[in-house]
Parts: structure tokens; sequence; C-alpha cells
């Protein structure tokens, strides 16, 4: 294994780590010293690979939203209708938040934190824009391939189906028991 395989190695569990404690005693409460200590690394070796809390929650971030918008990428390779493109991966993305409840947490973080720490503001808008101009050019091919209305504004409505599953998890983390499968099917439907 190569210095850079070990070192990528490493960080993933420092960012692993730092998830797990996070989602226990929540962002603030959780110091560099307690990410240290669940990665089984010394203060100093976690501080080789990240300056700060913030460095590490920004990184997160950042992860998590290109896991996502791998998904979103793969599907938009294979030949199929946009409405369908669009069911399929917003499926795979509920599928893996709730399979991995410590990252359907952590979008809550995300989410919060964006409006008091710059690093995290920056990555998750960094990463919002990009997934911004993913969907518009999906809508583009749909306005190409005739499936949608050419008369339809790209950007406003990538930003109502992004809006539209972010409130989707919204609603979930107050009611459990919603469907969200079935709203997303549901919200699709009525757009394409």
């Amino acid at each position: 294994m190569t210095k850079r395989e070990t070192e990528e190695i490493r960080r993933q569990q420092i960012l692993e780590s730092a998830i797990r404690c996070i989602c226990r005693q929540g962002y603030h409460q959780t110091t560099m010293d307690d990410i240290a200590s669940e990665a089984e690394l010394s203060k100093g070796a976690l501080y080789w690979y990240f300056k700060s809390k913030d460095e590490i929650l920004a990184a997160m971030c950042k992860q998590q939203c290109d896991e996502h918008l791998q998904i979103l990428r793969d599907f938009a390779e294979q030949k199929m209708s946009i409405k369908e493109l669009t069911l399929q991966a917003g499926d795979k993305i509920i599928e893996l938040l709730l399979n991995e409840p410590d990252q359907y947490k952590m979008s809550f973080e995300f989410w919060a934190l964006s409006d008091e720490n710059e690093q995290v503001k920056k990555a998750h808008g960094e990463v919002h824009k990009i997934w911004q101009e993913t969907v518009s050019n999906l809508i583009k091919s749909g306005i190409k391939s005739g499936e949608i209305k050419s008369n339809i504004h790209v950007k406003e409505l990538s930003i109502a189906l992004l809006a539209i599953f972010d409130g989707i998890f919204i609603g979930y983390s107050f009611d459990k028991t919603m469907d969200i499968r079935k709203i997303w099917h549901t919200a699709v439907s009525a757009i394409f």
C-alpha cells in the first residue's frame, strides 16, 4: 500500500470517527480529543490530517454530498427517461440515508451549522451549486428529448426538485411513519 493510500484510509477513519462522535454528542459538544480517541489516534496525528473540527466537518459535508451526487451521475449515464432517472436516483439516496442513520443525522447537522460555520457554509454551498447544475443539466436533457415542456425555467425547477427532496426528509424527521418513497414518487409524478 502506498503512502497516499495509507493516508486516505487514515483520513477516512477520522471522518467516520467524527461522524460517530457528533451523532452521539452533537457538534458543539464534540472535541478534537473526542475524535482522536474515537479514531485511536494521538491528537497530534489528528492535527496532521485536519487543522480543526470545522475542517473535519467541512470534509464530512463534501464527502456525503459527493457520494449522493455520484449516485445521480451514475443513473444519468443509463438510458432511461428523466422521470425514471429522477425516481430511481431519489430512491437510491433515500435507501442510503435510511440504512445509514448517522449519515441522515449528519445532513441535519450540515444544514444547521451552515448558518454559523463559514467552512461548512462554503462546502455546503459549493456542493449545492454542483447539485443544482447537475439537476439543471438533466432537466435540459429532458427538454431536448421532449419529456419536459420547453417553457420550463430550468434553474427554478432544479431548485424546486432539490427543495422537495430536502423537505421530505425534514418531514420524516418529525414523523418516521411517513412513506418517503411514496411521497417522492408522488411529487416527481406530479412534475414530470
